[in-house]
């Protein structure tokens, strides 16, 4: 229930792209995204850790942000657009087994 309550104060737009199908007669065609739909989310790219968290590989060096949202079907390869920054996702988690919302790890890309 709180993270609602976050989400409805501080939530952004973001939208939510997939890639498409690759076309098999192309070798070269390496997929194009499309936008599959649009969520309310949290992305915090204030990520700090100690040296002992990246050292002990808890917190990969690779992260750029984590987005909370709402519980949606997300994967990893997909890409959230918020705010006109570009992000990859690398890891969907439901922490806590919650119903409620997912955390998601993202690396910049633009």
């Amino acid at each position: 229930m709180r993270i609602n309550n976050l989400l409805n104060k501080f939530g952004k737009p973001t939208t939510i792209l997939r890639r498409k199908e690759k076309d098999p007669k192309n070798p070269y065609d390496k997929g194009s995204y499309k936008e599959i739909g649009e969520i309310i989310a949290i992305v915090d790219e204030g990520i700090q850790g100690t040296n002992d968290i990246y050292s002990s590989k808890k917190v990969s060096d690779q992260v750029d942000a984590v987005m909370y949202s709402a519980a949606t079907d997300l994967r990893s390869g997909d890409k959230i657009r918020q705010r006109d920054k570009e992000f990859n996702v690398m890891k969907v988690a439901n922490p806590y087994s919650s119903d409620d919302h997912i955390e998601t790890i993202l690396e910049l890309v633009k």
